[in-house]
């Protein structure tokens, strides 16, 4: 069987104190990646001069710079995308770092599980390269334990209906470390250039109606990410989550009513379109709003109290097992944590009066 070649797509916006990194790792792997091809979108700072930089440095590797001028992710990554000439596409962001592996073990992966047509890894910190995680604020450290600690996986999910999108996995198809063959992104056209968020898991979902196959979550393909140090930043992202979803429902989820916990459905009706995930959020709106009907306001205070009671200890039984749970760091996290909720409830709620189906979450 011929060796299977590989590119590697790496969007690039305002990426200046991420790029040393990450070309580091690019540098090192075990097994070189056959073409790495950057794409700039119009950066205003330093990234386009050091990404050439990088190319005029190390001539003896294939690696393309290239530009694009329409804003968003997904024109960048299909325009690396339709440039790539390797069997198999893979996409990673400039804010990560690839283990030394993670080449070796992706080609490794298609030759083995050949039946499938997708595989995703997952995300890691700084202990992959043997150093302790250090953060810079506690917004930093929130996203690290819910995200990076929270995802860690011992086996790979097979994720191949979109109904998979509400199971057992916490994987979905993340673009900072997917890799494809050729002939997805050649059946798909790539990922919807009108969506500036939620576009990863649009593909995925067009992948799934297309009868392609994916396995997400592989252990061994890792790549450390950059987490969000600011929370402004963490708002945002949640915010443009929550605002993807009804558009997510009314595509693919028409007619269908899902009851949700801990993202895994639990119930489904056959009307209406739209997704109720429970939660102490949505719990807590029902219990104020059926107070305020049948009971007098007062004493109401106590719901978003228990709440954030309520958080504050599951937190602190969680973040333990890491790091010494002091009060300040639990209740900054807890904050954290309804600032997130907030972000993504708010930004689902307006967005179901655009696509007409029904989100609380």
């Amino acid at each position: 069987m011929t060796d299977l070649t590989i590119s590697l797509i790496i969007p690039v916006y305002n990426a200046e104190d991420d790029l040393e990194h990450l070309f580091e790792t690019l540098i090192f792997q075990t097994k070189q990646i056959d073409e790495v091809i950057f794409v700039d979108n119009q950066s205003k700072d330093n990234s386009l001069k050091m990404l050439k930089n990088f190319q005029e440095h190390n001539k003896d590797k294939n690696i393309v710079v290239i530009t694009e001028a329409k804003k968003g992710p997904s024109a960048v990554r299909n325009t690396g995308l339709s440039k790539a000439k390797s069997d198999i596409l893979a996409l990673t962001d400039s804010d990560c770092m690839l283990d030394k592996d993670w080449c070796k073990n992706i080609l490794k992966r298609f030759k083995n599980d050949f039946f499938y047509d997708i595989i995703g890894g997952v995300a890691s910190g700084t202990e992959i390269f043997g150093k302790k995680q250090k953060f810079k604020s506690y917004t930093e450290e929130f996203s690290y334990y819910y995200w990076t600690k929270n995802r860690q996986s011992n086996a790979a999910f097979p994720m191949n209906n979109i109904d998979d999108f509400f199971s057992s996995a916490p994987f979905t198809v993340a673009t900072y470390n997917v890799a494809m063959k050729r002939n997805v992104f050649e059946k798909t056209n790539g990922f919807n250039e009108e969506l500036l968020n939620n576009e990863d898991t649009d593909f995925w979902m067009r992948c799934c109606r297309k009868g392609l196959k994916s396995l997400v979550g592989i252990p061994e393909i890792i790549v450390c990410h950059r987490n969000r140090k600011e929370l402004s930043s963490l708002y945002r992202q949640y915010h443009n989550y929550g605002k993807g979803l009804p558009f997510l429902l009314k595509k693919y989820f028409r007619n269908r009513f899902l009851i949700t916990f801990r993202s895994q459905k639990i119930f489904e009706f056959p009307f209406f379109t739209g997704l109720i995930e429970i939660n102490p959020h949505t719990i807590l709106t029902f219990l104020i709003i059926t107070h305020l009907l049948l009971f007098p306001s007062n004493w109401i205070i106590f719901y978003p109290l228990f709440l954030l009671i309520a958080r504050y200890y599951l937190i602190h039984s969680y973040i333990k097992n890491f790091v010494k749970p002091t009060f300040k760091r639990v209740l900054s996290l807890v904050l954290i944590m309804e600032t997130r909720q907030i972000a993504w409830s708010v930004a689902a709620f307006k967005g179901m009066f655009k696509h007409m189906a029904i989100c609380f979450i």
